[in-house]
């Protein structure tokens, strides 16, 4: 019977004031983590996109420079075809 008070026994006002305190802390924290986690996806999806850009602008300068090698030897080619001639 015993046991059963001190279960039943309320606490103080300045205990249950703190418990409250430490949830809303608990839901802040929570809170703060899901927004840096969404941050950190955006992040994620901002650099995949900037990365995808990049590198089609690198594959477009990079044909564009190769196509400019090759027309350059066609070029010289046809030149000094015609100096031969």
């Amino acid at each position: 019977m015993d046991t059963q008070k001190l279960m039943k026994k309320t606490h103080s006002k300045k205990y249950l004031k703190d418990i409250e305190s430490a949830r809303n802390q608990i839901k802040t924290a929570e809170s703060g983590m899901k927004k840096m986690d969404q941050e950190v996806k955006d992040f994620h999806n901002h650099m995949q996109k900037s990365m995808a850009t990049l590198m089609a602008a690198f594959n477009e300068g990079f044909g564009a420079l190769e196509k400019a090698k090759k027309d350059e030897k066609e070029q010289e080619a046809m030149d000094k075809k015609e100096t031969q001639t």
